[in-house]
């Protein structure tokens, strides 16, 4: 059975552990990793957002040939839920956006839905599944999983933002901010999360604080 979208990863050659546990957890979940783009270089924002890219243009190619119209593009460690392969044929179905499965943002009224909010901090019943539009898509960051439709991953791969190989606009999550926010498109975010970060220390700012989600839920439904 094909999946309804193709799992690209985006890795560096130093992360073997984290590595292994993601392309594990996707397979047993039954949506496995089809293509693993690697960098050896060492960690840069830049160079990051290229191996990024060309995971995408990996994903999409293989999406063509096996007939899907989405990839599902992940970071080296990050853990599925058990029912990623109902949301993903949800999303194939539905969207036609860009989906974040995760999102690192603290629960705000800014960032999140009221009753995702109560329900993330213990003091609400479980949120019914749905998509939303993420809020705040002007300061949104933290890529590691996102769903993206064949119509918005020509786009990226089209720009040329995404091929400057110094600073330029930033790491991928900002490039691909920047993107959307300039064709006016939205960002939508699966309620409850279903993807969750491993904790893994940053690569390129070590000492940044390891984040996770606290809106995910490991066997969320997918919306009916």
């Amino acid at each position: 059975m094909i999946p309804s979208a193709v799992v690209s990863m985006y890795t560096h050659a130093s992360r073997l552990d984290p590595r292994t546990r993601t392309i594990r957890a996707f397979a047993r979940v039954g949506c496995p990793v089809a293509h693993v783009q690697m960098q050896y270089e060492a960690p840069r924002q830049a160079r990051n957002r290229l191996n990024a890219r060309a995971a995408l243009a990996a994903g999409v190619s293989i999406a063509r040939e096996v007939g899907v119209n989405s990839v599902l593009l992940i970071e080296d460690d990050v853990l599925p839920a058990s029912s990623l392969a109902g949301w993903l044929a949800h999303l194939a179905a539905r969207e036609d956006r860009v989906v974040t499965l995760y999102c690192a943002n603290r629960i705000t009224v800014r960032t999140h839905p009221r009753d995702l909010r109560r329900w993330a901090i213990g003091n609400g019943r479980p949120p019914t599944s749905r998509v939303v539009t993420a809020r705040a898509l002007d300061t949104w960051w933290g890529a590691q999983a996102l769903w993206i439709p064949l119509r918005i991953a020509d786009g990226v791969l089209a720009d040329e933002r995404f091929l400057v190989r110094e600073r330029g606009d930033g790491p991928w999550d900002v490039a691909l901010r920047r993107h959307l926010l300039a064709r006016g498109e939205s960002l939508g975010m699966t309620v409850p999360n279903i993807v969750q970060h491993q904790p893994e220390r940053n690569l390129i700012v070590p000492r940044k604080p390891r984040h996770h989600s606290l809106a995910f839920h490991e066997c969320a439904p997918p919306p009916e």
